[in-house]
């Protein structure tokens, strides 16, 4: 096993995507023993580009003091092509709100009769940050050179912030076929 842990000044760095190296510490399963270590230069900082590195250098878990939303998506992602037109992605996102005095907000547009609400409507956090879950899972088929199939299944788990508000149901899915055509 292969742990990653971002440094810096020889301490863990507080922020994930700032760090100067990576230790890279080889974990020996079978003993429970540090089998070796290396020190990393990583990539410079952009938004996506430390997992997909970190990856590349066989990391298997990391030990952060503090990551990004878009990092913590990443590496809640698998991707698989089991066949050269056909692949397949699921993601797992934690949604919070910054702040828990934060307001969230849903589109309304013109979907009221009276026309009292159109754009979007700030609703209360009640004191919260955890606002859902998504378990997403993607297909894509490429049918042609020309046209591919994108079909799309997610789940959301209302947090407390939606139960807040929706105390009754606060699940939902959502399940889109596209047909996207090149030309």
């Amino acid at each position: 096993m292969k742990i990653a842990i971002p440094m810096a000044d020889g301490r863990l760095c507080m922020h994930f995507g700032h760090c100067e190296k990576f230790a890279m510490v080889e974990v020996d399963e079978a003993t429970k023993r540090i089998s070796g270590t290396q020190m990393l230069v990583p990539p410079p900082h952009a938004p996506g580009v430390l997992p997909a590195w970190l990856h590349e250098q066989g990391a298997n878990a990391i030990i952060a003091g503090g990551m990004g939303a878009r990092a913590q998506d990443l590496f809640a992602q698998a991707i698989v092509t089991p066949h050269a037109r056909l692949t397949l992605r699921t993601e797992y996102h934690l949604i919070s709100l910054a702040e828990s005095a934060d307001r969230w907000y849903m589109g309304s547009g013109p979907t009221q009769d009276e026309g009292a609400i159109f754009g979007y409507l700030g609703r209360p956090s009640h004191g919260q940050r955890d606002l859902a879950q998504e378990w997403d899972v993607v297909a894509n088929y490429t049918v042609n050179l020309h046209f591919s199939l994108l079909f799309s299944y997610s789940h959301v788990i209302g947090g407390e912030v939606v139960e807040g508000t929706y105390s009754a149901d606060r699940d939902a899915d959502h399940v889109s076929l596209e047909l996207q055509g090149r030309f």
